[in-house]
């Protein structure tokens, strides 16, 4: 595929990466299977699912605990209260969901005069990862988005979010594309897509990052000059030893 010369894609998650909401997250998504279909003491480890998508996670906690497939009806009714349990939980504890160091100014300079372009691919439903975004002052309107509702696989919706950006920006194709995300899982994306990948360390800091084969690792994205050092150093993640 022939590249538009100089241009480059940067690929965001969101949960842990542009935002820090992930405790949160977890409480108000472990609670939605409660409250909608009674189901308690489900495994809060993501990395020990096939897939760590809200979509992917829904299917297979349901086939865990009740030995079938969830119907359509209830996933919309996951969604529902999962989205309503992150109002509340927002509106007792403003600030719980908070931008990552440097998000807004960086997500504002890659769309100006820099030779990078953004998009979002998240695991994340799209209207949980809206009600996180506009709570920690994030807009992402502006920019091509896959959300868990075109895919439970994390792969096809990196894969998807890149082909939305092509077509927008680069028809004839990126010179670089960098993932960047908070989670093994991430890396074994990035990995899977022969992506060049940057990791955003979490609560548990770098070590399960690099211990998935991430080279580098910020732990904000401040300063600027520095994040666009490390997404124009990215490489693929190599393959690790267990």
């Amino acid at each position: 595929m022939a590249h538009v010369a100089g241009l480059n894609l940067v690929v965001f998650d969101i949960d842990g990466t542009l935002i820090r909401s992930v405790e949160l997250d977890d409480t108000c998504f472990v609670r939605a299977f409660a409250d909608v279909l009674g189901i308690e003491g489900i495994c809060a480890d993501w990395s020990r699912y096939e897939n760590s998508t809200d979509s992917g996670l829904a299917r297979e906690i349901v086939r865990r605990h009740l030995g079938r497939e969830p119907s359509l009806e209830e996933i919309a009714m996951l969604r529902e209260r999962c989205c309503q349990l992150l109002r509340k939980a927002q509106a007792r504890h403003p600030g719980a969901i908070r931008a990552v160091e440097g998000a807004a100014a960086m997500l504002a300079q890659l769309t100006g005069d820099t030779p990078w372009r953004a998009a979002i691919a998240t695991g994340s439903w799209p209207e949980a990862a809206r009600i996180k975004l506009d709570a920690a002052g994030l807009c992402v309107d502006n920019l091509p988005c896959a959300f868990a509702d075109r895919a439970e696989d994390r792969c096809e919706i990196l894969r998807l979010a890149v082909a939305q950006a092509v077509q927008r920006y680069a028809p004839r194709g990126f010179q670089k594309v960098v993932y960047v995300g908070d989670g093994p899982w991430d890396v074994h994306a990035a990995r899977r897509l022969q992506i060049a990948f940057v990791g955003m360390a979490g609560r548990q800091g770098a070590a399960p990052l690099v211990s998935a084969g991430a080279a580098t690792v910020l732990d904000s994205f401040l300063p600027l000059h520095k994040v666009l050092a490390a997404l124009e150093a990215a490489r693929v993640p190599e393959e690790t030893v267990s």
